[in-house]
């Protein structure tokens, strides 16, 4: 199965869960799986005070400074935004639907990321989602 399709079959899971009230408790540990259980920021996100913290703390090893593990850099916004073997992993306005939120939300649909280290907490992984959904602004 495609990511892509992993994804859609990801978001349609974690609406039907949120219908029928199986949501995580909020802030429990590493962000519940599914796009649509992570909780929603309400401020405006930026990239330097909140969003490249995040990516230093986490991706720092495998995705900055000129690394490219599993084809995908984040370096600058452009390289950020370029598609991989599955598609985009950051689709820009949509939080929910982009591999990079499913991956650190750890959805059972896709690869888990980081593959190694300290999971990202339900705030981080929201503070992401916010980004992306806010149009990945990169100041």
């Amino acid at each position: 199965m495609s990511v892509r399709s992993r994804i859609a079959v990801a978001s349609y899971v974690g609406a039907m869960a949120a219908l029928a009230g199986c949501n995580a408790a909020p802030g429990a540990g590493p962000a519940a799986s599914g796009a649509d259980a992570i909780p929603a920021v309400s401020k405006t996100v930026s990239f330097a005070s909140d969003v490249k913290p995040i990516l230093e703390l986490h991706c720092r090893n495998c995705h900055l400074g000129g690394g490219k593990k599993g084809g995908f850099n984040m370096d600058s916004r452009e390289n950020a935004l370029l598609a991989g073997r599955n598609g985009a992993r950051i689709v820009e306005g949509n939080g929910a639907g982009s591999s990079l939120v499913l991956r650190v939300a750890h959805d059972p649909s896709v690869k888990k990321m980081p593959a190694k280290g300290e999971a990202l907490n339900v705030d981080e992984v929201a503070t992401l989602k916010a980004w992306i959904d806010q149009g990945v602004k990169w100041e």
